[in-house]
């Protein structure tokens, strides 16, 4: 029988699974099959990705603050508020985060034991070491969960280390601050490759616009989710239009226009 294929009992391992963690929740368990119907194609998968996907999901929200009404909180009321919200929980990809990380590196950003070696999971790391408070970390998980499945140590740390340095030039307590704002409001950088996204997007900015350090520094702190961009898809031929009306003086006051842009960066 083809694996892929869909039968009525592969199906029903798929449905009881959902018993396990949506105990009487019928309603729940109706709503992630609607929303997430490619659910179903896991049957193959249930022990070794739906089930730790779940489990990592429930610790995940079972120790988020409780209501602000001062009512008690059922017992996983978090956990199935935040499934019911985003039904693609239980099929996130790379569950398992606890990892290997560090510090930021140098000055007071370091946050190395006697031994050169933390070990420190997604959570534990942006809030001993970047600075983001026990709100920001409880909104993070909220809106933005994947982020505590990346790897500190191979992605979340080389990220926070990268954009700091980008910030080095600025003054050190406006670099934590600001560390701590693109944490908090621009997860998705702390989840990019360096090599292959962070660093390309940084090196044309700086080459396409000739910024000196401190230039760029402002742009990246102005426009974080600049870093976000692609630079073959987005970035290069976006400004190479831009340049190009700017040089055919179709844009009013053009010359003037673009040098400002240049040197602030906010424009863009």
């Amino acid at each position: 029988m083809n694996q892929y294929l869909l039968t009525l009992p592969r199906a029903q391992r798929v449905l009881d699974f959902l018993d396990s963690p949506f105990p009487d929740r019928p309603e729940l368990q109706k709503r992630i099959l609607q929303l997430s119907s490619r659910i179903l194609g896991q049957h193959r998968f249930i022990e070794s990705k739906l089930i730790p996907a779940g489990k990592f999901s429930r610790g995940l929200y079972g120790d988020m603050p409780g209501r602000d009404d001062g009512r008690e909180e059922e017992e996983g009321g978090r956990f199935y508020e935040a499934v019911s919200k985003n039904t693609d929980l239980l099929l996130v990809r790379g569950v398992g985060y606890a990892t290997n990380g560090g510090g930021l590196g140098s000055g007071d950003f370091a946050d190395e034991g006697g031994d050169g070696v933390n070990t420190m999971n997604v959570e534990e790391y942006l809030l001993e070491v970047v600075g983001v408070s026990s709100t920001g970390i409880a909104e993070l998980k909220r809106d933005h969960p994947a982020l505590f499945q990346s790897s500190c140590e191979g992605r979340v740390k080389p990220a926070a280390r990268y954009l700091s340095s980008m910030l080095s030039p600025l003054p050190q307590s406006k670099q934590r601050k600001l560390l701590v704002k693109m944490a908090s409001k621009h997860p998705m950088l702390l989840q990019l490759d360096v090599e292959s996204n962070l660093r390309p997007t940084a090196l044309f900015l700086r080459y396409f616009f000739d910024l000196m350090d401190e230039e760029l520094a402002a742009m990246i702190a102005a426009t974080p989710m600049v870093l976000g961009f692609s630079v073959g898809r987005n970035l290069e031929p976006t400004m190479r239009f831009l340049r190009k009306i700017f040089e055919n003086g179709l844009a009013l006051r053009g010359g003037e226009r673009y040098e400002r842009m240049r040197r602030c960066g906010n424009a863009l």
